[in-house]
């Protein structure tokens, strides 16, 4: 008798499918840091963005830092709507029981998986922790930026000259990889999350595992064809190495000499002549391997589910309290008048600056304010929607509530990660000004995490975000790179204030 409700249970839930299908337009990614992310598939960075994920995270997103989005639609219903809804409700009623037994089923399988996830998170700061005992200079802020750049170059450089230059960094394994194909050519790489996924530590060596949600095209026999993908990439180093500064780091230079990267392809600097042996002076790519890569498809740009995070709870660092006291101590502040400084001056005005640009679908006035990553991530999908004859609109956005939930500091860079709750009207038109996804009437509410960065030493909470805070030019004038074009410095990167560096969507993100 339960499987004939079961199977009357699947005609019909088809049968509403297909009609409503048929009434309301496609769902549509929206907001820069809850759907624009590297990844089709993704549920949520991170990063996502965009979100995050990203992803995904972000994701991210691995975590991305990708968002989640619903269509919400404006319109009158008809009698057949009514009717829909009516068989809707029947057939919820009469399987209510199956449905919350399913439910508990859910719940059963979901929890430990967030668990197992949270407790990776712990293990991957306390290798951390170890690592800083050993090498006081290490940054994650920095090794990430490294670990993006080996990817991105290693994509872009694939069959040219210049991929010698990264010898140093590969092992031969990974060289070999990409010496086997040189007529496939690469571009408009995008990473959109990139995290920490393994610390490990013995005798005789250091390694880390990060974990990379990304973009590519790919060009090979006159084929062009774009794919999202996964892939972990594990880094080594000998014991003993303390890491480089900033500058070496950011531009992959000779870890002896710091002249820009120019090597032989037998890893020789050409500048000082030395051979820079793996692992040696610097960290170095061992291997990598992809979990995940599919064709990706601008179709709809991107069906996602609703939000499910914004109910969860949220992740603070367990001596967040400390840690912060220290923080205020060190930059001789007072702590609840820097928060609230942080919260409203920088954090506040940040999101609704990001989000003006975005429905604007101009990011030249907030460009000093992303991350390199963060801002090619967020290009690559307005590019798309202008492809796409869209435009995502945010109106009457509202900041509900700022959670600080982690706060890093290392020898070079300080790093502040909130949970920032709002809502606004979310929503995507087409070049007619019709809706194809959300609504201009329904508020949307969401959550996601935050992360900020920025030079250690920096001194000044804010400035005039409208001028280059190096020469005090108007900020009109910022390259793609990040560069003032008067003074001709890179303001993208926290030299000078806080640069947003990540977006997680809530669902995804593990403290």
């Amino acid at each position: 008798m339960k499987l004939k409700y079961l199977f009357l249970f699947i005609a019909l839930s088809f049968f509403t499918f297909f009609i409503i299908k048929s009434l309301t337009p496609n769902e549509v990614i929206a907001r820069p840091g809850g759907g624009h992310s590297y990844s089709k598939s993704s549920s949520s960075s991170s990063s996502s963005s965009s979100s995050s994920s990203s992803s995904s995270s972000s994701s991210s997103s691995g975590s991305n830092s990708s968002g989640s989005s619903s269509y919400s639609g404006d319109g009158d219903f008809s009698l057949l709507g009514v009717l829909i809804i009516m068989v809707i409700v029947a057939v919820a009623l009469g399987i209510n029981k199956l449905v919350e037994d399913r439910k508990k089923k859910m719940e059963i399988v979901s929890t430990p998986t967030r668990k197992n996830f949270q407790k990776n998170t712990k293990k991957v700061e306390k290798g951390l922790e170890e690592l800083l005992k050993q090498d006081p200079n290490f940054s994650k802020t920095l090794f990430l930026y490294f670990a993006s750049s080996i990817f991105t170059k290693y994509y872009a450089w694939h069959g040219k000259p210049e991929f010698d230059n990264l010898t140093p960094f590969l092992s031969t394994i990974l060289t070999g990889e990409a010496k086997t194909n040189f007529s496939a050519y690469f571009y408009n790489i995008v990473v959109g999350s990139i995290n920490i996924s393994e610390v490990g530590i013995s005798e005789l060596y250091q390694k880390i595992e990060v974990t990379i949600e990304a973009n590519y095209s790919l060009k090979q026999k006159n084929k062009r064809t774009r794919y999202i993908l996964t892939e972990k990439w594990l880094y080594y180093r000998n014991i003993g190495i303390l890491s480089h500064k900033p500058e070496k780091m950011q531009e992959l230079s000779c870890p002896k000499c710091g002249a820009s990267s120019h090597f032989t392809e037998a890893g020789v600097c050409d500048s000082c002549g030395t051979l820079i042996k793996n692992g040696q002076m610097q960290w170095y790519a061992f291997r990598k391997s992809t979990p995940n890569i599919e064709q990706f498809s601008t179709k709809g740009i991107a069906f996602y589910a609703p939000e499910i995070g914004t109910e969860y709870e949220t992740l603070q660092q367990k001596n967040l309290k400390s840690t912060t006291n220290d923080f205020a101590k060190n930059n001789n502040v007072e702590r609840s008048q820097w928060e609230a400084n942080f919260k409203t001056k920088v954090v506040k005005e940040y999101f609704l600056k990001f989000y003006v640009a975005w429905s604007a679908k101009n990011l030249n006035n907030v460009r000093n304010l992303l991350s390199d990553r963060l801002y090619e991530s967020w290009m690559f999908w307005l590019k798309n929607y202008n492809r796409k004859g869209l435009t995502n609109k945010l109106d009457n956005v509202s900041v509900e509530k700022i959670i600080i939930v982690k706060l890093e500091t290392d020898k070079f860079y300080e790093a502040i990660t909130v949970r920032i709750f709002a809502s606004c009207f979310d929503y995507v038109i087409d070049k007619q000004g019709k809706i194809q996804g959300g609504s201009k009437n329904k508020t949307r509410k969401f959550s996601e995490y935050w992360a900020f960065i920025r030079r250690a030493g920096v001194e000044k909470d804010d400035y005039d975000y409208k001028t280059c805070p190096n020469c005090g030019a108007k900020a009109d004038k910022i390259g793609q790179a990040g560069i003032c074009e008067y003074c001709d410095t890179k303001i993208s990167n926290g030299d000078f204030s806080w640069v947003l560096s990540m977006i997680t969507q809530d669902e995804v993100y593990m403290g």
